[in-house]
């Protein structure tokens, strides 16, 4: 009893460490790059972080998928991986912007890297 007593208290103990969790921004360029944009390749990700990759990967691939054709003119052969790479180094070359919705600045990126011959002029 006293065993299930000091694991109760300990999680309870755990759960009320996290606080500022609950007030981070899980729309922020920073929290996506905490989360999923820049995976730890060199080791076997957990289920989560194989989860929180492939979320990064797919609203990179549904925004420029919804996007204007007239806005983002990237080539037929671009990957979502190499799509990934260049939002994540735009919002590293970008800190101050970081906490700006993730979806602002993947689409600011991605219009950066592959702009349409309308938008050059």
């Amino acid at each position: 009893m006293r065993k299930i007593i000091t694991v109760v208290v300990m999680a309870i103990g755990l759960l009320t460490m996290r606080p500022t969790l609950a007030n981070e921004d899980t729309t922020s360029g920073s929290y996506y790059l905490r989360h999923g944009c820049k995976p730890n390749l060199t080791k076997t990700l957990t289920q989560l972080e194989a989860f929180e990759t492939g979320w990064c990967s797919g609203t990179i691939y549904g925004l420029h998928y919804a996007a204007d054709m007239k806005t983002i003119c990237s080539p037929p052969d671009v990957t979502v991986a190499q799509e990934v790479g260049i939002v994540t180094k735009y919002i590293e070359d970008h800190p101050e912007t970081r906490e700006r919705p993730f979806r602002l600045l993947a689409l600011a990126a991605l219009k950066e890297a592959f702009p349409c011959a309308s938008n050059t002029k």
